[in-house]
């Protein structure tokens, strides 16, 4: 969380900078190799903390193995970036872009594994440590280069740059505090079962990342004003912050939920009703505040030009609540080996998002064709997990799932009532409104609210 809060001031900080033309190019090449992240990934995260998370000793071939599928990933995630950007954007300065983030690109992937690798055998401190030490160094280097007129494209060398240095201190740490020996070698029997593993995870990655960064990716081309794209693309990293923590809690959560599924004791579902509930009623209430405090805390912030990022930073942050059901269901349904689902899920949306983003009528609406083509397809992602969920007893329809969407739209009806008379009033109503609707409601129970203490008790201690 520390890294993305870095990461946030250090985009508010560029994104200044830059202002709104040249910071549209700069989020669409991070957009881009963002895309492909998750093929370089190639669905290990899931993998090792699955087979780990059930007890199983990390073994030296499953190491290298992994390390093995991980190379030969970002092999292949490289060169697609390389010919997309040629084939695509031709000798412009975006292509020049995205070349550099191809090596960033490349210096990330290495970074990432061995984060899969510290979270599958539960060190996560380490990962801890190393954003610690390189996310504030890219926003001195960053900020640096800026001062120094460097422009995106120095800072897109900065950031290349300490991704491969944050990547070989990782590999060191694996060595040094795991012992394991880092070696290209992989063995038949463990590739086999990574690779058969790996494949839904991989293919759920693709499409739910393509949900995040699609969109700049896809209206990157369209007869669209670049200042317009620059505000959207502010606009999303917020919604992209504000996902950090349920696709963390996520993340750490697996390995847990893995063993509980194994047990049959009922606590990942438990699990699946507390964060459905947990990003519904956040949802609501970042839209509220985004709609309040956007159109004059982000102009204060940012400057007259992102006045536009402001007016619909409302809109934006209520995709949290489909947003983070996309990211945090996924995990209790590889838990049970249910590893189709999420991919079904993020497929519907990926198609609905691209046939809207490519059609001229959506096109024709510029930034609110964006805005619904991207509403719609997180809407259906999430109604769908939602509805298999329903369907495979993990979560109950009436009280885990209706009782808090009446709240939810009791509080938005609250809040949308008000808001002509005073922004401060309605977001009063809404925030004091919604809690009390989900007590009256049942949609929260007395054993929820003792297991989410639980957690913060147990995450209190550990710490």
């Amino acid at each position: 969380m520390l890294g993305h809060a870095a990461r946030g001031l250090y985009m508010l900080l560029v994104a200044r900078a830059l202002g709104p033309q040249l910071y549209s190019l700069f989020a669409v090449a991070q957009a881009w190799y963002m895309a492909l992240i998750p093929l370089a990934a190639f669905g290990l995260a899931g993998v090792l903390a699955r087979e780990i998370g059930r007890g199983k000793e990390p073994s030296q071939d499953l190491i290298d193995s992994s390390a093995v599928l991980a190379l030969t990933a970002t092999l292949a995630a490289c060169l697609i970036s390389i010919l997309g950007a040629y084939l695509i954007h031709g000798e412009s300065e975006l292509a020049v872009l995205l070349f550099i983030m191809t090596a960033a690109l490349a210096g990330r992937a290495v970074s990432l594994w061995t984060t899969h690798v510290f979270i599958a055998v539960e060190k996560s401190r380490l990962v801890l440590v190393l954003e610690s030490i390189f996310r504030p160094l890219e926003i001195f280097f960053g900020l640096t280069v800026l001062y120094f007129d460097g422009g995106i494209i120095g800072l897109s060398i900065v950031h290349g740059a300490l991704w491969w240095i944050q990547g070989f201190c990782g590999l060191y740490l694996i060595h040094r505090e795991l012992g394991f020996k880092l070696r290209i070698r992989a063995t038949w029997t463990a590739t086999k079962r990574i690779v058969g593993h790996a494949m839904p995870f991989l293919m759920a990655g693709l499409l739910m990342n393509w949900l995040l960064q699609g969109p700049l990716v896809l209206f990157s081309k369209a007869d669209i004003d670049p200042a317009v794209i620059g505000n959207f693309a502010i606009a999303i990293q917020v919604l992209h912050l504000a996902i950090a923590f349920p696709q963390s809690l996520s993340s750490a959560a697996l390995p847990v939920i893995t063993r509980a599924a194994d047990r049959k004791d009922g606590k990942d579902k438990l699990f699946l009703g507390v964060t459905f509930k947990i990003a519904l009623f956040t949802g609501c209430l970042a839209g509220f505040f985004g709609t309040t405090v956007g159109p004059w805390l982000v102009p204060l912030i940012l400057g007259d030009e992102y006045r536009l990022t402001g007016d619909i930073l409302g809109w934006i942050l209520c995709l949290l609540a489909p947003a983070a059901i996309i990211f945090v269901f996924p995990a209790t349904f590889y838990a049970r080996g249910m590893n189709l689902t999420s991919t079904i899920a993020s497929l519907i949306g990926s198609v609905l998002l691209t046939a809207l983003a490519l059609s001229d009528s959506i096109h024709g609406l510029e930034l609110s064709g964006i805005l619904i083509a991207l509403s719609v397809a997180l809407t259906a992602s999430a109604c769908y997990l939602i509805v298999s969920a329903v369907r495979h007893d993990l979560i109950q329809l009436g009280d885990e799932v209706l009782r808090p969407i009446a709240a939810a739209i009791a509080a938005t009806l609250i809040f949308v009532m008000l808001l002509p008379l005073n922004g401060w009033v309605a977001l009063a109503g809404g925030t004091v409104g919604l809690p009390l609707l989900a007590i009256l409601t049942g949609a929260i129970r007395r054993t929820e609210i003792e297991a989410v203490r639980g957690a913060i008790s147990r995450s209190k201690t550990g710490a």
